[in-house]
């Protein structure tokens, strides 16, 4: 697979052509942290029906009918005059996400708002210019289906690392994004990959997820 990735040492664009061949555009210049990286704190040990249900937490169960009705992907007008001056109007969807992938990073989307820890929806991260990962990914699938594109949520199966100070092993879950139909190819298209991560991800298995796993 074609794969076209962010990383967030100043959230540099690369685009792998093939196995051997990697073109690199620099947009930016400060470095900053991994998506996964996150702040090393005391734990404790829990249920796992504890933490799940949200016992762990609020030292009660919480019920499906109190979590906040949130739409993660949700746009707003400013959000849709972003598409509407220049990106949606090209022709092809190679076109439409090259437009995308330029206007953002021209409008300083990617200039220092890396922030580990932040999760927000679309909308908070368009407004902030500021999030993680998961926030930037809400954002590129939001803005890139406003524009036509078929864009899906994707798992990256990243080997769990082992803590060798409190014994135990960490999963970390990262998420990216499919593009279908992103880049030409010998005549017709084949799929991207976005990647918003520090690391190289195209040596990790991939897996196509619903919006609902996904956020």
């Amino acid at each position: 697979m074609y794969a076209l990735w962010f990383m967030p040492i100043g959230f540099s664009i690369w685009l792998e052509a093939n196995m051997t061949t990697r073109f690199l555009f620099l947009f930016l210049t400060s470095a900053l942290g991994a998506c996964a990286t996150a702040p090393v704190v005391d734990y404790v040990e829990v249920e796992r029906n504890d933490l799940l249900s949200g016992r762990a937490l609020f030292g009660e169960k919480v019920l499906a009918s109190e979590m906040p009705d949130v739409d993660v992907l949700q746009i707003n007008d400013d959000m849709r005059a972003f598409i509407a001056d220049g990106v949606s109007d090209a022709n092809t969807n190679v076109s439409r996400l090259g437009r995308l992938l330029s206007s953002l990073v021209d409008d300083g989307y990617y200039d220092a708002g890396y922030e580990p820890s932040l999760s927000q929806t679309a909308e908070e991260t368009f407004a902030t210019k500021r999030g993680n990962c998961l926030s930037y990914t809400n954002l590129f699938i939001a803005m890139a289906r406003e524009a036509g594109l078929i864009v899906h949520f994707q798992i990256a199966r990243v080997p769990p690392t082992y803590d060798a100070v409190r014994g135990v092993l960490i999963r970390n879950n990262h998420v990216n994004i499919l593009v279908e139909g992103g880049q030409f190819y010998y005549g017709g298209t084949r799929d991207v990959t976005i990647d918003f991560n520090l690391e190289d991800p195209s040596g990790y298995p991939t897996k196509r997820v619903s919006d609902g796993y996904g956020v």
